[in-house]
């Protein structure tokens, strides 16, 4: 069963503040090479009353050591510069199960900001694992479905607590946080999988250093990779 590595704890961002001190070393690492791409997994969830939009954005930087970035954009009245600087950078690959609804979702939230001109930078999963040859036309590729196919490991989804009105509470539940953290965890580890069989695409070697962030610092690797345009759209 896919479980987060023990003593993880996914990052609670509620406020401006607070997601532009966790994205802004992510977007200079972006603006230090203009030749490397950034990918970041992507989920969202949201209550089952939200007629429009997402309660809460969960973002997993493809980055050592681990970190998930859970983002309560229902508390947003706008989204802050770094998060719409990730989302809408033609180097900043978003990566996940059925992404396109995800981010239609926010287009919708966030219409000023994310108007129609503006186009995405997307893998979906399914496709890419049909294109690599990990799953079959007619198979599922629900994001629980390819845990199994690629990562031979079972993937929970409670239909209780994925299907709630508890997302927007002040305090979101221990369970509910391991759920979301989950999802996007495992969006990366299938998309780390099949890309390992990519010969096209590789892994920097060396740790770049974006910032100091209090008693640590924020170390991410940027990855490289020759885009496949079947494989890679921009929506």
């Amino acid at each position: 069963m896919l479980s987060l590595p023990q003593g993880f704890k996914p990052t609670l961002l509620r406020g401006l503040d607070e997601v532009e001190e966790a994205l802004e070393p992510l977007v200079e690492l972006v603006d230090q090479d203009p030749n490397a791409s950034l990918y970041l997994s992507m989920d969202a969830e949201w209550n089952v009353r939200r007629r429009l939009g997402v309660s809460i954005l969960q973002l997993c930087p493809h980055m050592d050591p681990t970190v998930v970035y859970i983002i309560a954009v229902h508390r947003l009245s706008s989204l802050p510069p770094s998060l719409l600087r990730l989302l809408t950078s033609e180097r900043v690959w978003k990566i996940g199960s059925q992404i396109k609804g995800d981010l239609t979702r926010l287009r919708k939230q966030f219409p000023s900001q994310l108007d129609d001109s503006i186009q995405f930078s997307i893998i979906d999963l399914k496709t890419y694992a049909l294109a690599k040859g990990f799953i079959q036309p007619k198979q599922t590729g629900t994001l629980a479905s390819l845990c199994e196919t690629v990562l031979g490991v079972h993937l929970p989804k409670d239909q209780k607590t994925r299907a709630n009105n508890n997302w927007e509470y002040p305090t979101i539940s221990t369970s509910l946080l391991h759920y979301a953290a989950c999802d996007v965890l495992a969006s990366r580890r299938i998309f780390e999988r099949i890309a390992s069989e990519n010969e096209s695409y590789m892994m920097l070697p060396e740790k770049v250093e974006a910032r100091q962030d209090g008693a640590r610092s924020v170390q991410a690797q940027v990855l490289e990779t020759e885009l496949d345009i079947e494989l890679y759209r921009r929506i």
